[in-house]
């Protein structure tokens, strides 16, 4: 839990998070019992990262007032997906869950009780020199000039899809052509050096000066509870009964079998 959260932050905050990190825990031991993985849990930001015992009262006073409680969907320990800060996006509107088999992940009530972190709104700025670099090494050609962003496609939550993007190429012989370059979310993501680790796939690019600029909201995967959210609601005197209703919509608290 201490790898999970600020020891500063309030006790129901913990409680939620203990609950919430216990749930995921649970979940992970029972999928490897059925593949017969040779362990449960990675222990990095994939998973969930352990940074040894805390000495933090206020951490091991949430361990022990929600003993063995975990949240559950039709008497089953919910896949309690969680990130650092979810920037408003509703996760129903995200892409690559099956929201049928995980109904309680597809909450349709806004968060904006993160709006204290850093990454709840964000931006990358490459000017134009950098863009094309990082482009050039991408298609491996010698781009000097970036001439527009066309068909931009965008999801619900206002990530990119699929862009266009028109560059001047300089062949070897000093001639200038014109190419187009259609770039998905996940190679736009590679070319521009984004980690979902340090911020979220729910961006959008624009061209301006001649650059790139990247807008983009939340750190993580935006699904389930949101950290920062959280602490926030915590802090408003909001119960971690409540909190977790509000994350995981139609769920219940029920004690480990």
């Amino acid at each position: 839990l201490s790898g999970e959260t600020y020891e500063s932050w309030p006790l129901e905050s913990h409680k939620t998070s203990a609950i919430t990190t216990r749930t995921f825990a649970i979940k992970k031991i029972e999928e490897a019992k059925k593949t017969n993985a040779f362990f449960d849990i990675k222990s990095n930001v994939e998973h969930q990262t352990f940074k040894g015992v805390s000495s933090s009262k206020n951490i091991a006073d949430a361990v022990k007032l929600t003993y063995g409680q975990i949240i559950t969907w039709k008497d089953e320990p919910i896949f309690a997906m969680y990130d650092m800060c979810c920037g408003g996006v509703l996760p129903v509107h995200c892409r690559g869950i099956d929201f049928e088999k995980f109904p309680y992940l597809a909450r349709k009530k806004q968060c904006k009780h993160c709006k204290e972190c850093k990454f709840y709104d964000w931006n990358i700025i490459y000017d134009k020199k950098e863009s094309c670099r990082r482009l050039s090494k991408f298609i491996k050609k010698n781009i000097v000039d970036i001439i527009k962003l066309e068909d931009l496609k965008l999801s619900k939550s206002k990530a990119l899809r699929l862009v266009t993007i028109k560059v001047k190429i300089k062949l070897k012989n000093g001639k200038k052509i014109r190419e187009n370059i259609q770039i998905n979310n996940r190679v736009f993501r590679s070319v521009f050096s984004i980690k979902i680790q340090q911020k979220s796939s729910c961006f959008y690019p624009k061209l301006k000066n001649g650059g790139i600029h990247i807008y983009g909201r939340g750190r993580g995967h935006l699904m389930g509870l949101c950290q920062w959210g959280t602490k926030k609601l915590a802090d408003n005197k909001w119960k971690h009964k409540n909190i977790l209703q509000f994350y995981y919509p139609g769920t219940i608290i029920s004690k480990i079998k």
